[in-house]
């Protein structure tokens, strides 16, 4: 069918009215062999987000099944379900505005705001690596990590999607929600049980705990309005793609969508940020996040790095570190120190890595569900655990806002960094975190 818009009631009323007459037809031949008594109704807004509120509108005047009464069950009449993809707003302002607009004619059972990444088969093996395996219960905290990194890096540019991407930017379109979940998984207390609102719960407290990022200057500590220069060390690092050093990749700015939306654009394609989560389990220990476009592979991972006692036999050995590989080729690596192989004494370490590798371990025809996939069968089956929930999503825009705010300053300018070349950007930034971690570890601030 075609209607006439989003606001147009003839089109949705006739639009519900066929779908009706679909349903009753189906009804009717599928009764005979299950007893259907009512059909279901799942809608995907793949819609701009400004509109996500007039459309559940919409969808509850002339799409949704007869109101229920009381003593009526959701199999005799149908559930109906909505789907809305990212962004979910654009700072922490618009997503109240939109969480009341959909709110207005739709419960929050009824919403399933869609993240893939919480469906990627890495991520949810998140949950099973931490709960299921006893041996990081008395590891995974401040007394044994060093720190944890998350990054997720793309070698791309735009590639023609300048339209949107100028609009949202990298810390809208991954940090604020990739990202940030992946740091939830990692950090949150065990659910009390496997359900989707008992984890959901936990990962907004740990939201919760994270502070918005400080920003300095000459006139002291600033908050979300901010309009001084970072001092050091840096609690986030931004940037945005230049062209390859050889010439032959355009920048972002070169990008055909680009110049023809807008030549000097101040959108950042880069953002590394450091996160402290306050609380008892993970106090001092820096979540070093990061992602962007025009880097110098394509990879998502998590590195987590463990202390190492410098009173030990060997104070030289190279640390201990989980490595999640998220993609591609997902895998497992622990790093070990063993004896060099060989004439060598056992004063000699030489270290390698215990692999669990998916595509050698489980074989190259285990095939992967597609993130997608599984999110509309979660969907379809009423599981919103891979779901963000409404709390969720305010908690994550609290972080995130005041360094928007912050980079939308008339003043600031973008540093420039060339593309596949991102140690060159963060250089001077890794050499400022780690001496702000070594004197955080040392007790010295």
């Amino acid at each position: 069918m075609k209607g006439e818009g989003y606001d147009n009631d003839d089109s949705l009323k006739k639009l519900g009215e066929y779908i009706k007459e679909l349903e009753n037809e189906k009804i009717k031949k599928e009764s005979l062999k299950c007893k259907t008594k009512a059909a279901n109704r799942l809608f995907y807004l793949a819609t701009p987000p400004n509109v996500f509120g007039q459309l559940s509108e919409k969808i509850k005047k002339h799409l949704s099944h007869p109101i229920k009464k009381e003593e009526e069950e959701e199999e005799k009449i149908g559930w109906k379900r909505v789907i809305v993809e990212k962004p979910f707003g654009e700072d922490s302002e618009s997503c109240e505005k939109l969480l009341a607009a959909m709110g207005e004619h739709l419960q929050e059972s009824e919403i399933y705001r869609i993240d893939h990444y919480l469906a990627k088969e890495m991520v949810q093996n998140l949950l099973v690596l931490r709960f299921s395996n006893t041996l990081w219960d008395s590891l995974w905290d401040r007394r044994s990590i060093k720190c944890v990194k998350i990054s997720i890096k793309e070698t791309e540019g735009v590639e023609g999607r300048g339209g949107y991407y100028d609009e949202y930017g990298v810390i809208r379109d991954v940090f604020q929600n990739h990202l940030l979940q992946i740091l939830c998984l990692l950090a949150m207390e065990a659910p009390a049980h496997l359900q989707a609102d008992d984890i959901r719960t936990e990962k907004v407290k740990v939201l919760k705990a994270i502070t918005t990022p400080q920003f300095r200057s000459s006139k002291g500590t600033i908050g979300g309005q901010a309009n001084g220069s970072i001092s050091q060390p840096p609690f986030f690092v931004v940037g945005q793609y230049g062209a390859s050093v050889d010439g032959k990749l355009p920048s972002y700015l070169q990008d055909p969508s680009i110049k023809k939306l807008n030549p000097t654009s101040k959108q950042i394609t880069f953002a590394q940020m450091v996160l402290f989560v306050q609380n008892r389990r993970w106090n001092g220990v820096p979540f070093i996040c990061k992602c962007g476009k025009g880097l110098d592979n394509k990879n998502a991972e998590i590195r987590i790095q463990f202390k190492n006692d410098e009173l030990s036999l060997y104070p030289d050995a190279v640390i201990n570190e989980l490595v999640i590989r998220l993609q591609p080729s997902e895998a497992i690596w622990l790093r070990l120190n063993t004896k060099t192989p060989g004439f060598a004494r056992f004063q000699h370490t030489y270290p390698t890595y215990l692999d669990l590798t998916y595509q050698t371990r489980f074989g190259h025809h285990f095939a992967l569900p597609a993130a997608y996939t599984r999110l509309l069968l979660d969907c379809m089956e009423g599981d919103q655990s891979l779901f963000v929930r409404d709390d969720e999503l305010r908690e994550a825009w609290r972080i995130v806002t005041p360094v928007l705010r912050f980079l939308q300053r008339p003043s600031f300018q973008p540093p420039i960094y060339p593309r596949f070349f991102y140690l060159f950007l963060c250089l001077f930034a890794l050499v400022w975190l780690y001496f702000f971690c070594f004197v955080l570890c040392m007790g010295l601030i």
